[in-house]
């Protein structure tokens, strides 16, 4: 059985690119003052730049609605964060750990496993 070739591979556009691809949208729609980033006209052109700039794709190659997966994944992928692969990343939402969560996570990523809990109690107004 033959190979499947690979059309492309989605990923995100690093900073450089992405400081080029606002540009661009500000500049489509500074020349575009008819149209506004809802129309269908922006959005094909900001999902052709992309495919342009970024993978350097021959859209001829793609369905439309390809083209427009792509955009879409090429923007998730953009704003989606490496986690796995930038070590000593912040686990809360907020991106900030106490000191107590700090040295738990270095003692279990040495293979210490005493665990160092933080939660506090929680006092509910049902409880009072």
């Amino acid at each position: 059985m033959a190979e499947k070739e690979t059309l492309l591979e989605l990923r995100g556009m690093n900073w450089e690119e992405n400081e080029l691809f606002e540009a661009f949208k500000k500049e489509w729609l500074e020349s575009h003052k008819e149209l506004d980033e809802k129309s269908t006209e922006y959005f094909y052109a900001c999902a052709a730049w992309v495919m342009d700039n970024v993978y350097g794709a021959d859209k001829k190659q793609f369905t439309p609605g390809e083209v427009v997966a792509i955009f879409n994944a090429t923007l998730i992928h953009s704003n989606g964060i490496r986690k796995d692969e930038i070590k000593n990343w912040p686990t809360s939402l907020t991106g900030t750990l106490n000191e107590a969560d700090i040295a738990a996570t270095a003692g279990s990523s040495n293979g210490n496993e005493e665990k160092v809990s933080t939660a506090g109690t929680v006092t509910t107004e049902a409880q009072m």
